[in-house]
């Protein structure tokens, strides 16, 4: 009888498996659980994240202690007590900022606000690693160095830090340097490339070793309070790692919310610096761009042995002899590292530029971004070399290469909406052929590459072909309804009454008034007589029904006055 049973329970579970009835919320495999299991049984093993791509790293423990030892063994051991007091200082600060903001005046909320900032009993938040898989290691059985990251989500000032970010958070943003999206500096981009640069312009990136570690948190309070023009910012924060509470005396916690924002400011200062001393460099500077740490320029190719020494820069013609083998973006970059350098001891900058890589491209964010020159008429109908930006998708090599699996229990409908735009990011990320200029897309070859691997990540992950079909057609749609505006003004121009009116009266002439009789049922030819009005830029007003309307959504008479 107790063979029957259990044959009984392994074939009931292996049709609620098949059927997907009466799921529990459990998606893994039968051996997947046993594996699980074995893990947790393991207790002298650790098993957590890689930094970049979020791969699971499994190492002893004594190897995860020793890897983490260079972050904490500069901090000294803390007790109940000093957690206790700091808990008690940063409840006086909430309360104090409460009152001084009049936090929740207008709609009566500011004793629950004033309630809600006050922490108890707040539990000591873990210090925890995440291994850099990105970077090469020296030992393998050691392996590569760890971030490491605190859990500032059950820390005792992780409401003062919300509440302070709240505030210093808007002033960065409203800097014109910082990039907060890859859509951001793509603008920029075209907007270089429509300037039809005809010097030799370079295109680099540099970024900040260890930015939140390294903070010098005194000179950056310093340096916040110049920005938001205030003062009193302090850090002070508790972690706890292996069973004992230490106060972090340097750096900044990753993980605590107002580390992040003041990171930002710090960069804010950084970013002021070192535009000004680029325009005393002579440095034509056609693109700043900053995504947190990482700087990205474009700017012109500077003159062999220029040096920056000593907060002035000097022509150095024994120097030029040397750097007249070096390419010029490695050049430019090299005198970019050394006016970073030169700003604070604690922030030091490593470079990269396209001559650095195989290919003659430079990783930028989720993009690989490189110059060539190309033919193009100008503004004034004269056929020139200029320099253009050109761009295609990226990932690190080091990036997971699958996606959401097929079996979460994410509904459909959610998995298809998030794979369409990871598709859609993909096509939008490759330069494409605009239609009124000299093309210069990369070849489509390159974008079907893309895409391609995407589905060999769907196919990875689960997902059936006619699933991946559904994907593509999904992000083509709204890609092509994307580029579909620049070709339909592009067809306004062409149009015969748009030509008429440019042609025989300038765009200009105030005194042309043309008649348009008849019903018109034929949305887009009305939308062509409008829009070639609009864009001559004619006032509100002058585009009229026989009602003396300004609609052109129904027009049966118009008259429409130039």
């Amino acid at each position: 009888m107790q063979h029957l049973k259990g044959r009984l329970l392994r074939t009931t579970k292996e049709y609620i498996a098949d059927q997907r009835v009466g799921s529990t919320g459990n998606n893994l495999t039968a051996e997947e659980q046993r594996g699980l299991r074995s893990l947790r049984a393991n207790k002298d093993i650790v098993v957590y994240q890689t930094d970049k791509s979020g791969r699971f790293a499994v190492d002893t423990l004594n190897n995860y202690r020793a890897a983490c030892r260079p972050h904490v063994e500069n901090d000294l051991t803390a007790t109940d007590e000093l957690h206790e007091r700091a808990q008690t200082e940063a409840n006086a600060h909430s309360v104090m900022w409460v009152r001084i903001l009049n936090t929740g005046e207008g709609v009566g909320g500011k004793v629950r606000i004033k309630s809600n900032m006050l922490v108890n009993d707040c539990t000591f938040p873990p210090l925890y690693a995440l291994r850099k898989d990105h970077k090469n290691a020296d030992d393998p059985s050691i392996g590569p160095p760890v971030r490491p990251v605190c859990g500032a989500v059950s820390a005792y000032n992780r409401k003062l830090s919300h509440l302070m970010s709240f505030i210093l958070a808007e002033v960065w943003r409203e800097e014109k340097s910082v990039c907060l999206r890859t859509e951001e500096i793509l603008a920029n981009f075209k907007e270089l490339n429509d300037s039809q640069v005809t010097e030799d312009i370079v295109v680099g990136s540099a970024d900040v070793k260890a930015l939140y570690p390294s903070l010098d948190i005194s000179f950056t309070v310093e340096k916040v309070c110049e920005v938001f023009h205030a003062s009193g910012v302090e850090v002070n924060h508790l972690y706890t790692f292996d069973n004992q509470i230490k106060p972090q005396t340097e750096g900044g916690p990753i993980g605590l919310e107002l580390t992040g924002v003041l990171a930002q400011l710090i960069m804010v200062w950084w970013d002021r610096q070192m535009v000004k001393k680029l325009e005393e460099s002579w440095v034509g500077l056609r693109v700043y761009k900053k995504y947190v740490d990482d700087i990205n320029v474009v700017m012109n190719a500077s003159a062999a042995g220029i040096r920056f020494e000593e907060g002035s820069f000097t022509q150095d013609e024994n120097f030029a002899q040397i750097e007249q083998n070096l390419k010029p973006d490695n050049r430019c970059m090299e005198l970019f590292q050394s006016i970073g350098n030169s700003m604070h001891p604690s922030m030091r900058l490593e470079v990269d530029y396209p001559s650095r890589h195989v290919d003659g491209k430079l990783p930028i964010l989720d993009l690989k971004v490189w110059m060539e020159r190309r033919r193009r008429v100008g503004d004034d109908g004269q056929d020139r070399d200029i320099q253009v930006v050109l761009h295609e998708f990226y990932y690190k090599d080091v990036a997971s290469r699958s996606v959401i699996n097929a079996r979460s229990a994410l509904p459909w409908s959610c998995k298809r909406t998030i794979l369409t735009q990871e598709v859609l990011r993909i096509l939008l990320n490759c330069s494409r052929e605009v239609p009124w200029e000299v093309p210069w897309e990369v070849p489509w070859g390159v974008v079907v590459a893309h895409v391609n691997h995407m589905m060999l990540s769907l196919q990875y992950s689960g997902y059936d072909q006619k699933f991946r079909k559904e994907v593509v057609r999904s992000a083509l749609a709204p890609y092509n309804r994307l580029v579909e505006p620049d070709a339909n003004e592009r067809r306004e121009e062409s149009s015969v009454l748009w030509r008429h009116c440019c042609e025989r009266h300038g765009g200009n002439e105030v005194g042309f008034v043309m008649d348009v009789t008849g019903v018109f049922r034929d949305d887009a030819m009305l939308r062509q007589i409008t829009e070639s009005v609009l864009i001559n830029k004619v006032e509100e007003g002058k585009l009229i029904n026989s009602k003396s309307e300004w609609n052109y959504v129904n027009v049966p008479r118009a008259v429409m006055a130039m």
